[in-house]
């Protein structure tokens, strides 16, 4: 019996790290790399991110997005990812400082981007920002409609009001959001809890001021109102890995028509070796350690999909196979994105670099 005792408490516990270490068939873990500016996850789950994450979060499979938060260095564009079961998702941004609100004068500027943090008291109602508002007959307004669940741009031209751009919004609720309302030119850009919600183009309004919308008793909670630089959008990416194959999802922030080579780099060109007490490792029988670099894959051996045209979202997806062997099993490779220019004469700009484990 005692024997007995000891044996299943012995499988439990190895149970227990096995539980541990390995994820569950049916989940999905998730890492990220996101700076200061964070990033919100919805679709089959809710998940928030902040920094660089050594503890994973749980999902469970399904189709998400990935909204990632403003920045110093403007606003990473987002992603639309398929995450299957037993699978590890990787998030990756550039690192960057917090976004310092702009320092402004006695006359507004032309271009800026104005958020703030509204609470609903209830599911209806409208809400939102206004930008460049000369008067109270001149301006473009975000309104945020709870009882039709719509986002619209609307501009105001000495009274005569116009709806300019609309998009269909969730179901509202009486938790905090952020919204926040660019104009840049004449490209007008609303987003709702970092994700871009609706834009247009328009040059009715050149200049003018801000302010929430609706003044006075309206049932909206509005702080934290501050103008900030125009944001300018920058690439993202993420890779979703499972059974020694994975996907690379990337948004280059590229116009169509541009295209996308699939860059994979390899620093470590030997199997596993055993280290030293000091944690060094043997240096005997050793290849010198440098790069490997492949660059697109027209074989489609390891890359599926790996040169590509860019379509007019600049998002690009590729497929990633891993050989067999000793020699790649336990390996990093970091995975990204070169951005060519549409006479394929121009490096034009990389995506954020991803951790792919073979």
């Amino acid at each position: 019996m005692i024997r007995c005792s000891l044996l299943m408490r012995s499988v439990a516990w190895l149970m227990g790290v096995l539980s541990a270490v390995c994820p569950a068939q049916d989940t999905a873990e998730w890492f990220a790399r996101t700076g200061a500016a964070g990033a919100r996850i919805t679709g089959a789950a809710a998940l928030s991110f902040t920094g660089l994450t050594s503890n994973p979060q749980t999902t469970g499979p399904g189709d998400y997005e990935v909204h990632f938060g403003f920045d110093a260095k403007g606003k990473p564009e987002s992603l639309a990812i398929s995450v299957p079961a037993g699978s590890t998702v990787r998030l990756g941004v550039d690192p960057a400082s917090a976004v310092r609100p702009l320092e402004v004068g006695s006359q507004a500027p032309a271009d800026y981007r104005f958020a703030a943090v509204a609470t609903m008291a209830g599911a209806s109602g409208s809400f939102g920002l206004v930008a460049r508002k000369r008067d109270e007959d001149n301006w473009y307004r975000l309104v945020c409609d709870a009882d039709s669940n719509e986002f619209r741009l609307e501009r105001s031209v000495g009274g005569v009001q116009m709806v300019i751009g609309s998009a269909p919004a969730p179901a509202f609720d009486d938790a905090a959001h952020d919204v926040s309302l660019q104009v840049d030119g004449f490209r007008l850009r609303a987003w709702f809890d970092d994700a871009l919600v609706v834009q247009a183009l328009d040059g009715a309004q050149d200049r003018g001021g801000w302010a929430t919308w609706p003044d006075g008793e309206s049932g909206v909670r509005w702080r934290a109102a501050a103008v900030e630089p125009v944001a300018m959008m920058r690439a993202s990416s993420a890779v979703v890995g499972e059974d020694r194959q994975a996907t690379l999802f990337v948004s280059t922030a590229a116009a169509g028509g541009h295209y996308g080579v699939l860059e994979l780099s390899l620093d470590w060109p030997y199997p596993a070796l055993p280290r030293t007490a000091a944690g060094l490792e043997p240096w005997l029988l050793q290849r010198p350690a440098a790069p490997r670099v492949m660059l697109g894959d027209f074989l489609g051996e390891v890359g599926r999909g790996s040169i590509a045209q860019l379509p007019v979202d600049g998002r690009m997806q590729c497929g990633l196979r891993w050989p067999r062997g000793a020699a790649f099993f336990g390996q990093a490779v970091l995975a990204r994105v070169l951005v060519v220019s549409p006479d394929g004469e121009r490096l034009v700009s990389r995506t954020p670099a991803v951790a792919v484990v073979m």
